[in-house]
């Protein structure tokens, strides 16, 4: 059964409007992926992260999580250069990747999907002009949002029960459960937007 990743609450970050929110991190993800960022400039972005998690009430225990969920994610962007990056610009880029999922993660812990797929809406609503399906790329933005952390989420657990089951059977032990689980998610998303029209 799909769930949603948001938590109520009532503080600032709550009470950002979405629209605000996805501003800050498309404006982020253009600047994280300028390949001349400088290190002073992801240090903010990283600072802004961290802070936000305390602005938010979630609290440095749910920053610790949501690190730990993107655990392979981070660990598969440092293979992928480790052999062919000098270990400044990895690291650079792992921040890069890390600041992203931090800020995809702040987004939809604490804003409903609802109130998320109309602030994409809003910011799409010029190209509407243009003949462009804003409500089809607000849907899919508003899932690959979600996603992100979903299938961080999806991981941890998958690899909680691996290891309480003994940690035998290498990867594939833990990485066939997480296949089957994603798949069965889309599965009932499909049938949950076939239901409703989309």
């Amino acid at each position: 059964m799909i769930t949603s990743l948001y938590r109520p609450g009532d503080s600032l970050l709550h009470r950002c409007p979405a629209l605000w929110k996805l501003l800050v991190l498309m404006v982020s993800g253009i600047c994280l992926a300028l390949p001349f960022a400088r290190w002073w400039f992801l240090a903010a972005i990283t600072t802004l992260c961290i802070s936000a998690f305390i602005v938010g009430k979630f609290g440095l225990s749910e920053l610790c999580r949501q690190l730990w969920s993107a655990r392979w994610i981070l660990a598969f962007t440092v293979i992928a250069q480790v052999l062919f990056q000098p270990w400044e610009r990895m690291a650079a880029n792992t921040i890069r990747v890390l600041d992203v999922v931090l800020l995809a993660s702040l987004i939809t812990l604490s804003t409903p999907v609802s109130a998320l797929l109309d602030g994409v809406l809003s910011l799409l609503k010029p190209f509407s002009f243009l003949g462009v399906n804003t409500d089809g790329i607000a849907l899919v933005i508003s899932l690959a949002l979600s996603a992100i952390p979903l299938v961080s989420s999806n991981m941890r657990a998958v690899k909680e029960a691996h290891i309480a089951r003994g940690g035998h059977g290498g990867v594939m032990a833990w990485a066939v459960p997480l296949l089957v689980i994603s798949l069965k998610q889309a599965d009932e998303l499909a049938e949950a937007m076939d239901a409703r029209g989309n």
